[in-house]
């Protein structure tokens, strides 16, 4: 008689059948563990603290004008300078960090749900459909970034949700659909 029983968590039986999983602590520490990567990871840190404590990290308002102090170098008040308007250069970074960060987050973000919305369509779909959708990544990787960007922001006009438009063709280019389900490279 056979006996059919699930293996107890930790036992050889489970730990062969299941791969190990990467979990964030382990994925960070991993990370941690490299020179580089604990640099990258401090920066990114900085920059998440700088998005969300503007208002108390700078120390001054980035969009007062100070003709008087015009072009003026660094000091001990204004640690970057002041640019042609006399207006702080390190509150204006320190606020501008926030703008850069929703950009890319909402870039990203986009660019993934498209892409897996694009990627399930495709791979579940019927064959003339993904077919369609592969013509369609090729036609828009065929066309060069900047004229892209150049061409949305000619019809859409300068704006913030132009910049993330444009962000996720920047992000869907790496990505592509492979038609029928195959996979790249799966010979090697």
């Amino acid at each position: 008689m056979i006996e059919l029983s699930t293996p107890v968590a930790g036992s050889p039986a489970q730990n062969a059948a299941t791969p190990p999983r990467m979990g964030l602590y382990r994925v960070l520490r991993q990370v941690w563990s490299t020179g580089i990567g604990r640099f990258a990871l401090i920066c990114v840190f900085a920059l998440m603290l700088c998005v969300l404590f503007a208002p108390w990290l700078a120390p001054h308002n980035p969009i007062a004008i100070k003709a008087v102090l015009r072009l003026k170098g660094p000091s001990m008040e204004y640690w970057l300078g002041n640019d042609q308007l006399g207006r702080d250069i390190l509150s204006r970074l320190i606020y501008g960090t926030r703008i850069a960060m929703m950009v890319a987050f909402a870039g990203t973000g986009g660019a993934l749900l498209l892409g897996s919305l694009l990627g399930l369509v495709a791979g579940y779909g019927p064959h003339q459909l993904d077919t369609l959708l592969m013509l369609l990544c090729d036609s828009l990787m065929s066309i060069p970034m900047i004229l892209f960007a150049l061409a949305v922001v000619t019809q859409a006009g300068s704006s913030l949700a132009t910049i993330i438009l444009n962000s996720y063709h920047y992000y869907l280019h790496g990505a592509g659909l492979f038609p029928g389900g195959a996979q790249p490279n799966a010979g090697t």
